[in-house]
């Protein structure tokens, strides 16, 4: 996969990329101005900082679309709002593009992902890939059981709000409280508030690192699930400048070490 994105991957992509930026098209209105959202709280190490501007550093997964712009020769206005307004924001035309969103029924309907000849989506061509781990005291035992959701009936779990995990978590009619951060959900499992914690590896372990020093808190086994997320562009931005869309999907789909 290594060998044969860097020899014929990369070299599509630099053709493409030169005959964008050499066309009238790309360069119409020369430098065309792009805003993308994304939400205004941190998570951590791919979105820093909390608020409405980007945080000092921005986090790596902002720097990487802003790279990604320069490299375009685009523009770029970024925006933080909170993950429900960046939704209506798209909605509304008010950006032309929210990031890091996963797929889902409902979120396609106002966003445009890549997808390849047949409508399916192009999982290769996500900004990041995140495995989704349980949290909890050592102590704790899950009960043997072959559907990993049943396993979970018993307990108090935690989840980030206004996330596509912690919406599939309540659907499944299970007892979940969701939070505006992975910090106020982790700060209760640690006060037995809560007793397992949904997560990313990366970002929850990063916090766990400054909360959690005695290490009273340990992940569970394999991910209960994956979760691939994308740069995801308003429908009608897609239809007026689908060459630079399919640029950016490919230009951000550099392989990386998926956490």
């Amino acid at each position: 996969m290594g060998a044969f994105w860097y020899t014929n991957g990369w070299l599509s992509l630099l053709c493409l990329l030169a005959l964008w930026l050499g066309s009238g098209e790309a360069w119409a209105q020369a430098r065309p101005v792009v805003r993308l959202g994304y939400a205004d709280h941190p998570f951590e190490p791919y979105l820093l900082g909390e608020g409405s501007q980007p945080g000092k550093p921005p986090g790596s997964l902002v720097s990487r679309v802003r790279r990604s712009a320069t490299q375009l020769g685009v523009e770029l206005q970024l925006v933080r709002e909170p993950i429900p307004r960046l939704l209506v924001s798209l909605e509304r035309g008010t950006l032309d593009g929210i990031f890091p969103f996963s797929y889902t029924p409902e979120r396609i309907v106002i966003g445009a992902y890549p997808l390849d000849k047949q409508g399916e989506l192009l999982s290769s061509q996500h900004l990041m890939r995140l495995g989704y781990y349980l949290y909890g005291a050592h102590d704790l035992s899950l009960p043997a059981n072959a559907d990993s959701w049943a396993q979970l009936a018993p307990f108090r779990l935690g989840a980030v709000k206004d996330t596509a995990v912690g919406e599939l978590l309540a659907q499944r009619g299970l007892s979940v409280t969701l939070t505006r951060t992975p910090e106020r959900s982790l700060e209760m499992l640690l006060r037995g508030r809560l007793d397992l914690f949904v997560g990313p590896r990366y970002s929850t372990e990063l916090v766990l690192a400054r909360l959690d020093p005695a290490k009273r808190i340990r992940r569970f086994g394999q991910p209960l699930l994956a979760r691939d997320y994308y740069l995801v562009f308003r429908q009608d931005f897609y239809r007026q400048q689908p060459e630079l869309c399919q640029l950016w999907w490919q230009l951000l789909a550099t392989p990386e070490a998926d956490q």
